[in-house]
């Protein structure tokens, strides 16, 4: 497609990632959780980033540096893929912890959040190395500057993410203070608009347009804290309406880049290993730090532990927005013939990784995840699940009730009936 707006559809997919940003921002609470989802969000990643990156450059032959990018990618957990399995269980009456569900939604956000932009910025690196765009910023990130020169301005920009980002969430106080409901979700909607559209072509005028994602990040983050006690969902209620819109956008944009050629066996097999190599690594890394309880003794048992541990382990959303983004453009770009190999195995690992996870996981928890969480409480009522069923009916404490009425010697009297009389070895019916 010779006539397409290159241009326009790298912003297109700029804010949509900006978007993305703020949407998985808001899901970030730590109340009653302890640091456990910081110990679950931060080193189960690291572990089989650096496990997939030593395999991928064991069975690729990749640089260094592309081999951790490709491991960043692949590490950010998306624990959505299993949730509807979940919300299974507890429709068929299940008891699970709801600090299970809060540990993940925060520790898969921060991992998220970490490893998009380590994966940008390794990307960054080795891409300016061949004086090319990135397709997630519309700018050469200091392609011509030296490498001393562009590592010591990552903490200014850093530093200015941070401010801007408390500048940027001043406003949005005041609407905090509204009363019209409808009128908060309208000025919402235009503050979020205004982050995901306006900021990238602020700070790509001023200067410095490594920080919009920063800002954007920070300033989502602090309006769902100001949020958490009055219509604490209505941010994400917003945003979730916005992401699915912007969801189309991106993969139409995307989708008519892109051009399909040819997987190798060879590469399907190598990226099944690095996988399962990471697979395994993160397994058993969030399975002894749940296990220990780290820094929260007494949250979870074993059972629930090995439940999290589980649920921790399918990829999604991050390996296909930020997959999709890169390579489109690399991919068909005659300027870097030499990456074409590379990045056939970036892209590939990356969709295994969603195809292989998800499905495997969630199958996993529909089936087994009975045996993971709590005991059954109540049957559910089939007219209207969720119902709770007169207590006299609850077969656990019908059971008991029998079993201790049988060693009173008195089993007549749980069992909700008079026995029968009986004469002559014959039993008279109760009138």
């Amino acid at each position: 497609m010779k006539n397409f707006p290159q241009k326009f559809a790298q912003y297109v997919r700029l804010v949509v990632f900006c978007f993305f940003m703020a949407r998985i921002s808001l899901d970030v609470r730590f109340k009653g959780l302890g640091l456990m989802p910081f110990t679950l969000g931060i080193f189960p990643c690291a572990v089989e980033c650096i496990v997939e990156a030593c395999t991928a450059y064991w069975l690729f032959g990749m640089p260094w540096v592309l081999c951790f990018a490709l491991g960043f990618l692949v590490a950010a957990s998306g624990m959505t893929a299993v949730l509807p399995s979940s919300f299974g269980l507890l429709t068929k009456g299940y008891d699970i912890n709801p600090r299970i569900t809060k540990i993940l939604i925060v520790a898969s956000t921060l991992d998220n959040l970490i490893m998009t932009t380590l994966f940008h910025n390794f990307a960054v690196v080795f891409l300016n190395q061949f004086k090319i765009l990135l397709v997630l910023t519309t700018e050469a990130v200091w392609s011509e500057s030296t490498e001393g020169g562009r590592y010591t301005r990552i903490p200014v920009m850093i530093a200015i993410g941070l401010a801007g980002g408390l500048i940027l969430f001043v406003p949005s106080i005041l609407i905090y203070f509204l009363k019209r409901e409808s009128l908060r979700k309208t000025l919402y909607f235009a503050y979020f608009c205004f982050l995901s559209i306006f900021v990238p072509i602020i700070t790509e005028k001023l200067g410095i347009p490594d920080s919009k994602y920063l800002m954007v990040v920070v300033a989502s983050y602090l309006i769902a804290r100001i949020n958490r006690k009055r219509d604490h969902e209505l941010p994400r209620a917003i945003m979730s309406k916005i992401w699915s819109i912007g969801m189309i956008l991106l993969f139409g944009t995307l989708g008519a880049q892109i051009i399909v050629t040819q997987i190798y066996r060879y590469v399907v097999w190598r990226s099944i290993v690095v996988i399962v190599f990471g697979i395994l690594a993160r397994f058993i890394v969030t399975l002894i730090l749940t296990f220990f309880q780290v820094l929260n003794p007494g949250i979870l048992n074993f059972r629930e532990q090995l439940f999290l541990t589980i649920l921790s382990l399918p990829k999604g959303l991050s390996q296909a927005t930020l997959t999709y983004a890169m390579l489109s453009y690399l991919l068909g770009n005659p300027r870097v013939p030499v990456l074409a190999d590379d990045l056939n195995a970036i892209s590939t690992t990356a969709y295994l990784s969603i195809i292989i996870t998800g499905p495997v996981v969630g199958l996993f928890v529909a089936n087994f995840g009975p045996r993971l969480v709590r005991a059954k409480l109540v049957p559910p009522n089939p007219l209207s699940i969720g119902d709770e069923r007169p207590e006299q009916f609850d077969d656990r404490k019908v059971g008991t009730q029998v079993n201790e009425a049988v060693a009173q010697g008195n089993p007549e009297v749980s069992l909700g009936f008079q026995p029968a009389p009986i004469q002559n070895n014959v039993a008279i019916p109760n009138q």
